[in-house]
């Protein structure tokens, strides 16, 4: 999935309902409810981002079913095209909201019907497209490669409930998977806090950072990029930016003000390689 300037879609959950502490609620496991045959996976299709994947579920009874936010070991759907296929990590209403009473946080099925949800997911296959609208999935089992991982990003999303951290989950599984630093960077948009947190996650210690040298660098006259400090200037096919940047390795990302990033291949102290593989010299 090659593309330079992916905007990311921030969720922000609503809760519909007020702190219910005087109430029990029994709320389910989703793949619990499915297995059992009280609940039906209707269909699900691509929203356009690799953050999330819209579908139907049925309520199969005669009682309404409340069904956790946070799935615990994850829930594998598979794209019935070339695109990448998803890993969810929870399940809204429509428009990324829930019910929450206590500590309890889940979405309401009601009785013989079917409803309109929302997954929180993570694409598994970097390289692949972006869901598109009319990328319809199935659920799927999880593949063996991906069993332990899920269920450690699910208890991470519980722990940081609440909390923007789709970047950090979404960098722990592509890292797991032995995706190049590179081409994450080139991607989507982090930050090094959201690196040094997915490190956390995988129990990784990153590698010391190169020395990054000031000066110019250029691939032609209409990509050049300037080092001051810790800010840059960059000159992208007649676009400007300027921003800041960090370091991972000899991985040099460039952290622009409007939220892009740029990544580069430290190849030595003069000279740096793109994410399409071109050369820049200082």
């Amino acid at each position: 999935m090659k593309r330079k300037f992916l905007v990311l879609l921030t969720v922000f959950s609503l809760i519909l309902g007020g702190n219910l502490f005087a109430q029990t609620v029994n709320a389910r496991q989703l793949d619990e409810a499915i297995n059992s045959g009280n609940v039906t996976f209707v269909s699900a299709n691509g929203a356009g981002n690799i953050n999330s994947v819209t579908g139907r579920l049925r309520n199969n009874t005669a009682n309404e079913i409340m069904i956790n936010v946070v799935i615990n070991n994850g829930m594998y759907l598979a794209n019935s095209g070339r695109g990448q296929n998803m890993l969810a990590q929870a399940v809204y209403q429509e428009g990324f909201q829930y019910y929450s009473s206590g500590t309890t946080r889940y979405i309401r099925l009601p009785a013989n019907n079917t409803t309109n949800i929302v997954f929180s997911a993570l694409c598994a296959n970097r390289a692949l497209d972006t869901p598109a609208l009319n990328h319809s999935f199935s659920l799927a089992s999880m593949p063996a490669n991906l069993r332990t991982m899920s269920t450690s990003l699910s208890t991470y999303y519980a722990a940081n409930f609440g909390r923007n951290i789709f970047s950090v989950i979404q960098l722990a599984l592509w890292r797991n998977q032995g995706e190049n630093v590179l081409d994450i960077i080139n991607t989507i948009n982090f930050t090094f806090d959201d690196w040094q947190a997915s490190s956390a996650l995988l129990g990784i210690t990153d590698p010391p950072p190169v020395n990054i040298v000031s000066g110019t660098y250029s691939y032609s006259s209409m990509y050049t990029l300037t080092i001051t400090g810790s800010s840059f200037t960059m000159n992208w096919g007649g676009t400007n930016y300027t921003g800041t940047y960090f370091v991972i390795g000899n991985n040099l990302a460039l952290q622009a003000t409007n939220g892009t990033l740029f990544g580069f291949l430290v190849n030595s102290p003069t000279e740096l390689m793109d994410a399409d593989r071109d050369i820049w010299r200082r």
